[in-house]
């Protein structure tokens, strides 16, 4: 039933098929030479290195594949979480089964289109697999296991957020020796290492042997970022805070705790979501509000993946508060919503796509009038179409046009005046006209805008 669902999620994502977003024109150019545009990539923009030797034969395939990664990659991450959540007692069957069920389904980062979000995507699943192997406890296992997680750890996001790793483990000592292990304690005191070894050894290794370039501060920590992260995440965590000083200050005993979903989840979005937060992002409530809204929100943020943890253990700790004749309905009514929310996310996507087939058609079949122009100035009166409302970037109409003429081309940003002046041809200017509705093209795959040519002239 839930692959069913997962299934009917990414019904549009699939549909997308070979259509490209933001960073993806860029790299299909340089297929043959991905190594060496990795290599050349500043380490806090790639972040995750040797990315190409999976990459690069996706890549050849088309974006069908990278997608199908992506969707993959996801529900196995979701297989993973159940695994490891079936290793906690205090969690009844119908709270692991809730849990996962959303992990999966709530649309969290759902748009996981870009390639960027694909590696994301790619290391959550590697993540929880190494979650998985430590919650094993078998030292060939956890030794494995905490080296996909330092792998991991070169996208800063995954050096706080691993912290979660001990929480499962913390869980089961409780509920069956009512102390934690020395295992806990040696795998908690090693995550903050292997996080300091990345960042002030290996990430310097990486750079030094050539797998990278040097870092160019594309995210910043700034002091009142930081400072917003350590009080929100704070917050988040005052309710496990609380109950941890109940049980060791008041009861006197670690065996007396008794967090439960709610806690650990506000835990772990703190977590998840502490990285964006010390990089100036999330800074508004309605940040957090928006951030489900299809067409207003970055659904291209990694970040968000780390977030769905959190969010899935807090809709289970809300099955508590609800009469349990009503759990039924509101699970049908949450799950009904995620379904919504993900196909009108991807939906929009797919739309965005037919785009693109419409424009490369459209330049296509004016090859030949093309022929030996140059420069193209696009004047785009269809963005309500774009997936969320999005403006295409130069690099993008560029590797569209470019794919389309079979050469290379040039877009100009410019609007040139033309009155009252002794022209030159310098190109053509491009009108972008919407010709369908949404829902008409969705359903029919039917032509959503048309192209006109003319004469791209600069005053002298």
């Amino acid at each position: 039933m839930l692959t069913a669902l997962y299934s009917v999620c990414n019904l549009f994502h699939l549909g997308a098929w070979n259509s490209r977003y933001w960073d993806e024109w860029v790299f299909y150019r340089d297929i043959p030479r991905l190594r060496e545009v990795e290599t050349s990539c500043a380490i806090g923009r790639c972040k995750l290195p040797f990315t190409f030797l999976w990459e690069q034969p996706l890549l050849q395939l088309g974006p069908w594949a990278l997608r199908l990664m992506v969707i993959i990659a996801l529900f196995l991450a979701s297989i993973l979480v159940w695994k490891i959540i079936c290793g906690i007692p205090q969690l009844g069957q119908w709270e692991r089964s809730v849990t996962t069920i959303f992990f999966l389904l709530l649309p969290i980062n759902g748009a996981r289109i870009g390639l960027s979000s694909a590696r994301a995507s790619f290391a959550l699943a590697l993540f929880t697999l190494g979650v998985w192997l430590v919650c094993q406890r078998r030292f060939t296992q956890t030794l494995f296991g905490l080296a996909l997680i330092s792998y991991t750890m070169f996208w800063p996001s995954f050096q706080v957020f691993a912290l979660v790793t001990v929480v499962p483990l913390a869980l089961k000592d409780l509920a069956l020796q009512q102390k934690i292990s020395k295992f806990t304690i040696i795998v908690g005191s090693l995550i903050p290492c292997l996080a300091l070894a990345n960042t002030f050894i290996l990430a310097n290794l990486v750079v030094r042997f050539g797998f990278f370039a040097q870092d160019d501060g594309y995210n910043v920590i700034r002091p009142a970022f930081m400072a917003r992260a350590v009080l929100i995440g704070g917050l988040l965590s005052a309710p496990l805070a609380w109950r941890l000083f109940q049980s060791l200050a008041i009861k006197k005993s670690i065996r007396h705790f008794s967090g439960g979903p709610l806690e650990f989840g506000l835990f772990i979005l703190a977590l998840g979501t502490f990285p964006y937060l010390a990089v100036g992002h999330f800074a508004n409530l309605s940040d957090w509000i928006i951030m489900w809204l299809p067409d207003n929100s970055d659904w291209d943020s990694r970040h968000q993946l780390l977030q769905g943890m959190g969010f899935a253990l807090l809709v289970t700790s809300l099955l508590k508060t609800i009469q349990p004749h009503m759990i039924d309905r509101f699970l049908l009514v949450m799950i009904s919503a995620c379904l919504v929310f993900n196909l009108s996310i991807y939906a929009n996507y797919y739309v965005d796509g037919l785009k693109q087939r419409d424009v490369m058609a459209s330049f296509r079949s004016q090859s030949v009038q093309l022929t030996g122009i140059q420069l193209f100035r696009i004047d785009d009166s269809a963005q309500d179409v774009n997936a969320r409302g999005r403006g295409l970037r130069d690099y993008e109409w560029e590797g569209m046009i470019s794919e389309a003429l079979d050469r290379p081309i040039t877009i100009w940003e410019n609007n040139p005046q033309t009155l009252g002046c002794t022209t030159e041809i310098l190109g053509k200017s491009v009108q972008i006209r919407k010709t369908s509705g949404r829902l008409k093209t969705l359903v029919t795959r039917g032509k959503i805008v048309t192209l006109d040519f003319t004469d791209l002239v600069a005053c002298r």
